[in-house]
């Protein structure tokens, strides 16, 4: 009976070992440094003693669904957790460096949001520590239903939420005073924006290619809508402008749903092809603010709204020399 037991216990040992080595081989691995994976995904466990994971380590695998990083863990690359089927990452908690906070990875103290898996599915909000979102954090999270931005972040980098096709609505806090471009990039379902924040520009592609919104909310303190902002947003039929604002950018609105606008006095530039193709354009009202030198070429390409304004002003002047129809 006793030598029955020790050849059993042997048996097992031996498979727990043999399991083992075919787990720890399915890292490249060399002096701490994770430089792929190439096992049959599902959930991995990163082996303990890894200090650095490399940019697309795991974007070969099509069946990953969750990483769970070690105590060892130092630095991960912006492209290591990248792969779109992670939809959950788990940070061991007496890890130095990072945290996790439902599924999505954090720095140490919580104050910086590094990313959100690309398969997570829902809503989320965001830990109320967080001063920073980093560029690309949720960028194609095609499952993400809605996002909660805490009231204490700061600053939003570049696209962090591109291309979220669940996103509907959303609202940017008052304590934000930073947005990168392409904040909302492609987020084709999304209906409503309220922005709180003290911001002085919509930067460059914000809502590019959003084609359902349909409203917008801007603090006062804007006064530059940069290029691109509003492209393509088709179902936004009106849109109030701060009277902060000073210039509008290049195809800031060319493409969109605007039916009627009103451009604040102080308005000074409207850069070339800003309302091209805004077939739905049927009335602007642009103030004696603003000056021929400082209009662009194809303001109204591919459409004639009547524009409203001061007789004998200088865009009175523009208009008729580009026969544009005026009512004063």
């Amino acid at each position: 009976m006793r030598k029955k037991t020790v050849l059993i216990f042997c048996v097992l040992l031996f498979a727990f070992f043999a399991f083992s080595v075919a787990a720890a081989g399915d890292f490249v691995i060399e002096d701490g440094i994770l430089y792929s994976y190439t096992g049959s995904g599902g959930e991995i466990l990163i082996p303990d003693g890894v200090k650095t994971i490399k940019d697309d380590a795991f974007n070969n695998l099509t069946s990953l669904s969750s990483i769970s990083i070690p105590v060892s863990v130092e630095s991960i690359g912006d492209a290591a957790l990248t792969n779109e089927n992670i939809g959950f990452i788990s940070v061991d908690s007496s890890n130095q460096y990072y945290a996790s906070v439902r599924g999505v990875l954090y720095n140490k103290d919580k104050t910086v949001l590094i990313i959100c898996p690309k398969a997570y599915s829902g809503g989320y909000t965001i830990s109320s520590d967080t001063k920073e979102i980093k560029p690309n954090a949720f960028y194609y999270c095609h499952s993400l239903t809605s996002i909660i931005i805490s009231d204490g972040v700061k600053t939003i980098g570049d696209s962090a939420f591109s291309n979220c096709q669940g996103l509907i609505d959303v609202v940017i806090p008052s304590s934000v005073s930073s947005i990168g471009i392409e904040l909302f990039n492609n987020c084709r379902n999304l209906k409503t924006l309220e922005i709180k924040a003290n911001i002085q520009e919509l930067n460059e592609s914000m809502c590019a290619d959003c084609y359902s919104l349909d409203s917008v909310v801007m603090p006062d303190s804007v006064i530059a809508i940069k290029k691109r902002a509003f492209v393509d947003c088709r179902a936004l039929a009106s849109i109030k402008l701060p009277k902060s604002l000073l210039a509008i950018w290049d195809y800031a609105f060319a493409g969109s749903g605007v039916k009627e606008l009103i451009l604040p006095e102080g308005t000074g530039g409207i850069a070339s092809f800003a309302f091209s193709n805004c077939t739905s354009l049927t009335d602007i009202w642009i103030p004696h603010t603003v000056k021929a030198s400082s209009i662009g070429d194809g303001l109204f390409r591919g459409c004639s709204p009547v524009i409203h304004c001061v007789k004998g002003s200088p865009i009175d002047n523009w208009a008729k020399t580009h026969n544009c129809n005026c009512e004063y």
